[in-house]
């Protein structure tokens, strides 16, 4: 079975695994560690960092603010009630260089209690440094809600 299908069936497990009760609402301010499953660009597997998320919901939009990392958005799914969303994101080149690199994110997310659990993946298309051509970052991420905190970027892969 190819990789991503393997990663879309476990993502479909554990979000569906999750109870259905509407809890507190999915809006609000996520400080979460992501941890990278898989990585095809630098081989940082099972490598973890912070990112917070800000969750804004409108009907059946929603949108993500990465804060200088960048604004996915997508929808919500009231029956499963997930959240699909994707966009550009900026990623800050490692040390020594400075500056940033695009990336496309894509993500499902869901939120129980208060608790936001996500797998997504970040595909770069020969923007990555010191690899050419196309490779992907697949992830896992959690947190709960904390809405005093502030937002910060994502840090250097």
């Amino acid at each position: 079975m190819h990789r991503i299908h393997r990663i879309a069936l476990a993502a479909a497990a554990l979000l569906l695994g999750c109870d259905n009760s509407p809890s507190t609402g999915v809006e609000g301010t996520y400080p979460l560690t992501l941890t990278y499953t898989v990585d095809e660009c630098a081989g940082d597997q099972g490598r973890s960092e912070a990112l917070e998320v800000t969750i804004e919901r409108d009907g059946n939009d929603v949108t993500f603010d990465l804060g200088a990392s960048g604004i996915l958005t997508g929808t919500f799914n009231e029956e499963l009630r997930t959240m699909t969303v994707d966009g550009t994101i900026l990623v800050p080149v490692p040390p020594p260089g400075s500056g940033t690199f695009p990336g496309q994110m894509h993500m499902v997310a869901r939120v129980t209690e208060g608790e936001l659990n996500a797998l997504g993946r970040i595909t770069f298309d020969g923007t990555f440094p010191g690899v050419s051509g196309i490779c992907e970052r697949f992830f896992e991420a959690s947190g709960e809600r904390n809405d005093s905190l502030s937002v910060f970027s994502l840090t250097a892969p």
